[in-house]
This record gives C-alpha cells, structure tokens and sequence, in this order.
C-alpha cells in the first residue's frame, strides 16, 4: 500500500498513522517509535488515528524537516528491524561530478523510473561531489511522477543518503568506503572487475576455475614465449580495455612470431624473437597488459562468436539471466568485439546457424552456459564485494566447451537493443531498480 504525507505545524516531534495500520504493524502498545527515511532517523512520538484516511500519514513539522524527503509523492510503509521506515529511498549514481548530471544525461536516465508506479517512493540520482559528510546528506535530483514534460521530471533538492544506492561509475576506494559506511554497505556493483582481478578472483574458487582461460601478467618478453610453448597461441589484452581495444593474437610456428592486431584481417610474420620483441616493446609502457591462452570459438560466416549474457538480481534478491545476446565480429577477425561490419544474433539464432543443433539442444546448451553463468554469480556473493547488475561475456568453443572470458559491472544495457528487442532493454533497464526495491526491505506491486 501507498501513503500519502501531510505536514501539520500545530504538531511537534510527532508522527500519526491511520489505527488499522498501526495495529497491523502491532503498533498499538507504543507511544514512540524509530521514524526513519534513508539515513535520517530520530525517536518520536507515535499516534494513532481512527478517523484518519487509510493512506495518509501526518508529519510535525520539524519532523518533515528533519526527514528531508519531498512530502508531495507517494510512499510505503514499513517496519524494518523495530523502526518504522518510509521508502523505498533509491539513490543512482553515475558521475563524479554535479557538473555533469546534464539535461541530456537526465532525460536519459529517465527509463529507469518506467516501474516507478509499482513501488513509489524516491528515486533520485546525485554525484560523488554532492555528498555532504557534516549533514550526511547529498544534493541531486529526485523523479517527481506528477510531472507532464520529461524535461520537468527531475527536480533539484537536499535529501538524505538512500537505503540502497545503484552504482554504475568507477571510484577511488575512499570514495566508495564513504558510501558503504553511510549506507550500512549497501551499496551494490560497489567495485570495479577487471581482467586481471577478475583472474585473481577465479583461480582459487574449484568450481569456476575450470571455466577460465589461463591468465598471466605480462612483465617481460619470457613470460609470452613460456605462454606460447604451453597453449601454441595466446590473446595479449590490456587490464582496463573493453571492447577488444588494444588486442593482440601470437601464434608461434617454426617460422616465427605471428601476430595480429584488431584491425587486422591476417597476422604478420615475424622471423626472429628479437623483432618480435620489438613489435611488441612498447606495449607494457604504455599500460598493463595480460596473457591469456587463445581459445578456438565457434564461427559463422567467418565471424567468431562470443556472448553477452546478462545476470541482474531481482526483487527477490535472486541472480537471473535477463538476456543472452551473440556478438559475430568482423570477418576473419580475431573476436567479436568491433563496432562495425558486426552482426548480432539472438542466443539461439546463434547456435543454429554456427552448430545447427535443433531445439532441444540448443535449450540443453543454454542451460549449461546459465548454469556455468550462476557460478559466477555465486562466487561473486561470496566475495567482500556487491553485486547485483553484471554482464558476463562467455565464448563457446569448437568441442562446445563453455568459457567465461570476464565480467563487467557497467555493462551495455542496450544490448538488447542490437537484436531490436525493445521490450527486453526495459526489463534489463528497470532489474537494478527492481533489485534496490527489494533490497531494501520494500515491496513491487
């Protein structure tokens, strides 16, 4: 149920609630309470009301004030750990900088409030330099659902810190120790992945590790020669790339190095080590890199085949597979991450025209890679970390063995969009937001 809020100024430190809800909530016996929204919570004195409409709730007025939260829009109710909380308090974060929250930015952010009428409350999104540690409070702009232009539908304002606080920007350490301290960790997709972490993270967990390609830091020319004796052909990526920048395939035969660039159709020869070393020296400088066995992935048309599939947290806070979405890369090019001459196909679109399997099989493979896709999952709620929103790039190999090549926190959510399935890209738009519903103690309706 939603209640509407009434400040009166004849009041003082007091909160009153209709006497059907209170009793419901076994509130009858008490004549204060813990009010709290977000972070703000004070004792006060706690009324109830036989004549008062079932979905109102009336505030004093220092008690308004001191909440912080716009009175005009909708909320639950509920109690949550003996404290009789209004929410849900949703906040987003996607930038450092107050400076950068644009109208264009906003209006974009906007699909993230298409379920706002299904649990109400506040949404609202504010940046690194808005939070005020002295006040515990952030400065940004709240969805306000009463309003007809889209350009009106963000308004600017103080609030407190949220329940739960979607983040989907990379930040200092400091930064997110801050929020998590403030939001009693709560927070989630709270730290960066990248190749090398990643790595580091799954070559101790049994049950994922068989999973992941065999990764090594590249410190020294010793270190690709030993990789190439091991595996034949190794991929060399930068730690912190996306989108298959800065790539480079080896292969060693008895005539030399061969190695190929992204943008290059075939690999070029390199007779000796020391001109290979020379092709490659200056990469280590100019930012890390790693080594990574090169695995042989299915094909179609020439095009290598790799997989986007995308596992968000619901309001039930558990892990589900929103979409799979194949990405076929340029042809005779070494993976599928380009951006142009790219094709893209749905998961079992896919697999018939690369395997031609039927549909029993390609329902039993999806299976397997959802179930290899879970482990991840579930090695990630068991990290220091938090969750809740990732996308997990799997490769399919020529003996249709599954591998997860990473994960990225601050996935595409337009992905979807690349097989024109509009009604997907909503529902991977609004599970975070589902997830912060349910992830702090409220209700979808």
């Amino acid at each position: 149920m939603f209640y509407h809020l009434q400040c009166d100024e004849n009041l003082k430190g007091k909160v009153v609630i209709p006497t059907e809800v209170g009793e419901n909530l076994f509130l009858q016996t008490l004549d204060s309470i813990v009010l709290r929204a977000g972070n703000k919570k004070s004792i006060i004195q706690l009324e109830l009301q036989e004549d008062l409409a079932k979905d109102t709730i009336i505030l004093s007025n220092d008690v308004a004030q001191f909440l912080s939260i716009p009175l005009a829009l909708p909320y639950q109710l509920k109690l949550i750990d003996e404290e009789l909380v209004l929410g849900p308090l949703i906040g987003l974060l996607f930038t450092s900088k107050c400076r950068d929250l644009t109208p264009k930015l906003l209006k974009a952010l906007l699909v993230f409030a298409l379920d706002y009428s299904n649990f109400y409350g506040l949404l609202y999104v504010f940046s690194i330099d808005s939070i005020d540690m002295n006040t515990q409070t952030v400065n940004g702009y709240y969805y306000d659902s009463t309003a007809h232009l889209s350009h009106e539908k963000w308004k600017y304002r103080t609030f407190p810190i949220p329940d739960v606080l979607y983040n989907r920007g990379n930040y200092s350490s400091s930064s997110l120790r801050i929020l998590k301290q403030l939001t009693g960790s709560k927070v989630f997709n709270s730290s960066s992945l990248d190749k090398w972490n990643f790595w580091q993270m799954t070559r101790n967990d049994p049950l994922i590790y068989p999973y992941i390609p065999y990764t090594k830091r590249l410190s020294r020319f010793y270190d690709i020669d030993h990789m190439l004796q091991q595996y034949g052909s190794i991929l060399l990526k930068p730690i912190q790339g996306s989108r298959g920048y800065g790539i480079i395939k080896i292969l060693k035969s008895s005539d030399g190095y061969w190695i190929q660039g992204k943008y290059e159709k075939s690999p070029t020869l390199f007779a000796s080590r020391d001109a290979a070393q020379k092709r490659l020296h200056s990469l280590k400088y100019k930012k890390p890199y790693i080594l990574q066995q090169a695995l042989q992935p299915i094909k179609y048309d020439a095009r290598c085949i790799d997989f986007r599939v995308i596992m968000q947290k619901d309001e039930t806070l558990k892990w589900n597979c929103t979409a799979i979405v194949a990405s076929l890369g340029q042809r005779n090019g070494l993976h599928s991450n380009y951006q142009s001459d790219a094709l893209y196909l749905s998961f079992e679109e896919a697999l018939s025209r690369a395997l031609h399997l039927n549909h029993e099989e390609i329902s039993i493979k999806r299976k397997e890679v959802l179930d290899t896709c879970k482990l991840a999952c579930g090695m990630l709620d068991a990290s220091n970390e938090h969750f809740g929103d990732i996308g997990i790039d799997i490769l399919i190999d020529t003996a249709q063995k599954i591998w997860i090549l990473e994960i990225n926190k601050r996935h595409f959510h337009t992905v979807p969009l690349l097989i024109n399935d509009e009604q997907l890209y909503y529902k991977v738009r609004n599970a975070p937001i589902r997830y912060s519903v349910g992830f702090s103690g409220f209700t979808i309706f």
